[in-house]
């Protein structure tokens, strides 16, 4: 139980002479003076003597704190915030009662501007784990390359060089990501162009954009394969291709 104090403060003059007139007033809301132990005798019927001893709560409250002016604060639970605005806390006098009192009041733009800030950073963590788990595999894939033979590789150069420059441009995106996240450029990796949301029409897009698209936004992946799937004889191939690749990585991990 919190307490708060309230006494009752005669008609006085501010600074500037006006009148303020007689009111109670919340004087404080440190907990009642409780030094001495119950056994103790030295306060015995002296007016600051406050000790509870083998009073009950109620009782207490009523004849030991009460003439003194403490008077149990009055709860009231904090209403939830919303996206549009928060509440202050205050105490006040509500029947002579101290009640406390939750003000509702529009976000400022500082409070606004911090939100945003931690979204923001919880994003960016989430996303930079992503990239070290793409740059993990990249590296796993290289492995596999720089383990094989000269014979193995002279075998077919040209798969080689493609699944190098495969991971070369994996490690491109993720760099070009993590760059964008505090620079606040969007361009897209290989063309500088800004690139919206392909989801929809993958047909108005380049291969290498609707990549780069895909990699930020993997769980939109299949929506991109259905939509390329669904052109019929006008889908590409190769983009079929990786997405499947994409989709199949992804849903190991």
């Amino acid at each position: 139980m919190s307490y708060a104090r309230v006494l009752h403060i005669e008609e006085t003059t501010d600074i500037e002479g006006d009148v303020i007139p007689a009111h109670d007033a919340i004087v404080s809301t440190a907990p009642p003076p409780d030094l001495l132990p119950p056994e103790d005798q030295t306060a015995e019927d002296r007016w600051w003597d406050l000790r509870e001893h083998d009073y009950d709560l109620g009782t207490w409250e009523v004849l030991i704190i009460g003439p003194h002016g403490w008077l149990p604060i009055v709860h009231a639970d904090r209403p939830p915030d919303t996206d549009l605005v928060t509440y202050d806390y205050s105490l006040e006098l509500v029947g002579g009662q101290p009640t406390e009192v939750w003000t509702e009041r529009p976000w400022t733009p500082e409070e606004l501007g911090s939100q945003e800030a931690v979204v923001n950073t919880q994003q960016m963590v989430a996303e930079q784990d992503e990239s070290v788990d793409k740059l993990i595999l990249v590296v796993e894939n290289l492995n596999l390359i720089t383990d094989m033979t000269n014979a193995e590789i002279n075998a077919n150069p040209a798969a080689i060089i493609k699944d190098v420059a495969r991971e070369l441009k994996t490690v491109a995106r993720v760099a070009n990501r993590e760059a964008r996240m505090t620079s606040g450029r969007t361009e897209d990796t290989d063309t500088g162009e800004e690139v919206p949301d392909v989801a929809a029409d993958p047909a108005a897009f380049t291969i290498p954009q609707i990549e780069e698209w895909v990699d930020n936004h993997p769980d939109a992946a299949d929506e991109v394969l259905a939509a390329e799937t669904g052109r019929g004889s006008a889908a590409r191939s190769t983009l079929i291709s990786w997405l499947q690749g994409f989709i199949a990585h992804r849903d190991d991990e």
